[in-house]
């Protein structure tokens, strides 16, 4: 038997245009078993396909509690957990199960090579791709991830909108998966329609994702390398290092071994 995926999409349904197309989308991948469609704005969503499935919550769940819904209701093997305001390929599903071995961890995006921007939902039929194992997250790695379903790790209930890909990323890391990254596939993602109006639980919720994530002797000293810098944690506070540091450092002291 083919492998099998779950997509699980949460939705406020600001752009249903954009569901509606990456839905359509969705169906007429064979990988695709089903789709969970966590309806957060509690409107009801129509869409008639036996593939479909909409669960409407009493209030809105945010998004990583969306996420640990779908992951339990899933009936396949694998999942995929995707935006609600993309658009891919048509039959990328299928080509992105291929690459899931028993080491894989969580395969997410790259957002330095997907298109950000507005556009019109639209049949994109190029779904070559490039696969990297990454060390670290990516930018909006957590726009579209798969993983075997016994890679997905349950979301703590007080991270409600950010660090859910961190911490499945950080989580599989830990185990000893390896985490890929996406690249140079066309896709248009238009960009944090609901997320962006609950920036100011960031700081709150990047203390509750250390709380999760570091022991006690990881907080009191410890060194982590990031997408964009070097963190040095020492007694609770932390230090990032970035090469734009780095090189200031050098220029100011002449420790690039170059002339001044």
């Amino acid at each position: 038997m083919n492998k099998q995926l779950s997509v699980i999409i949460p939705t406020l349904q600001k752009r249903p245009e954009f569901l509606i197309q990456l839905t359509e989308s969705l169906v007429k991948d064979d990988a695709v078993g089903e789709i969970i469609i966590i309806d957060n704005s509690t409107k009801g969503f129509e869409f008639n396909n036996e593939k479909v499935r909409v669960i409407v919550p009493k209030e809105n769940l945010f998004v990583n509690p969306s996420w640990n819904l779908g992951a339990r209701e899933a009936k396949f093997e694998y999942l995929g957990i995707l935006n609600d305001d993309i658009c891919i390929p048509e039959g990328f599903c299928s080509k992105i199960l291929e690459t899931i071995t028993d080491d894989t961890g969580v395969i997410g995006t790259d957002g330095y090579s997907m298109i950000n921007k507005s556009y019109e939902p639209e049949s994109i039929t190029d779904n070559s791709f490039s696969l990297e194992e990454t060390p670290f997250l990516t930018y909006n790695f957590g726009v579209m991830m798969f993983m075997h379903k016994s890679c997905y790790c349950e979301i703590p209930e007080d991270l409600k909108i950010f660090y859910g890909d961190d911490y499945l990323f950080k989580m599989n890391k830990k185990r000893k998966k390896h985490n890929y990254v996406i690249e140079n596939l066309k896709m248009y993602h238009y960009g944090s329609l609901s997320s962006k109006s609950f920036s100011d639980l960031i700081k709150k919720e990047n203390s509750l994702f250390k709380k999760h994530t570091l022991s006690i002797w990881d907080r009191l000293f410890s060194i982590e390398r990031t997408r964009t810098k070097l963190v040095i944690r020492l007694f609770w506070a932390s230090f990032g290092i970035t090469k734009e540091d780095i090189r200031a450092t050098n220029a100011r002291f002449n420790l690039s071994g170059g002339n001044k």
